[in-house]
């Protein structure tokens, strides 16, 4: 049996008697329940109602993403003068160079034109117009040979495909 004392603490006759006199005097409790950590009074809510208030922060952070696109720019086309390889052929040595607008040939110029022996120079002197005039006209190296000025063909058409490939036309 439990008998409780004026001042609501359990009395030394509530504890079992094979109860040390220490272990009795650490096992008195108050007899009043102790208030539950969640629960308050009036007072401590500040409600008359005996409620409990609490407040509520809620922070939200909000990340914004912008996408920006760049259209590449339209590649420039080129436009300046292009020197071609000096090619070596059998009966003479060919270079020449291009002229270049806006990524078309407007001008085929020869630095070194065959050989100075007399059937080189007369070869030359009508074979070299002809290929420029073809390349002009075809914005392209491979216009074909000349007859009778292989030689004279095939060297102009290599150096020139090499100022085309320099102009980034090729």
């Amino acid at each position: 049996m439990l008998r409780s004392t004026d001042a609501g603490f359990l009395s030394a006759a509530a504890v079992a008697p094979s109860t040390s006199p220490t272990e009795v005097s650490s096992s008195l409790s108050p007899t009043a329940p102790s208030p539950s950590p969640s629960a308050t009074t009036a007072a401590d809510a500040g409600t008359s109602s005996g409620s409990t208030a609490k407040a509520t922060t809620k922070s939200t952070t909000k990340t914004t993403t912008t996408k920006t696109t760049t259209k590449a720019a339209a590649p420039t086309k080129p436009s300046g003068t292009f020197k071609g390889a000096l090619v070596r052929t059998a009966l003479g040595n060919f270079q020449m160079s291009i002229t270049v607008k806006n990524g078309t040939i407007t001008a085929v110029n020869t630095i070194v034109g065959g050989d100075n022996r007399s059937e080189s120079v007369r070869i030359n002197n009508y074979a070299i117009p002809t290929l420029k005039s073809k390349i002009l006209s075809a914005h392209t190296w491979n216009v074909g040979n000349i007859s009778g000025a292989s030689y004279t063909s095939a060297g102009v058409e290599a150096s020139v495909k090499s100022a085309m490939q320099a102009a980034g036309i090729s």
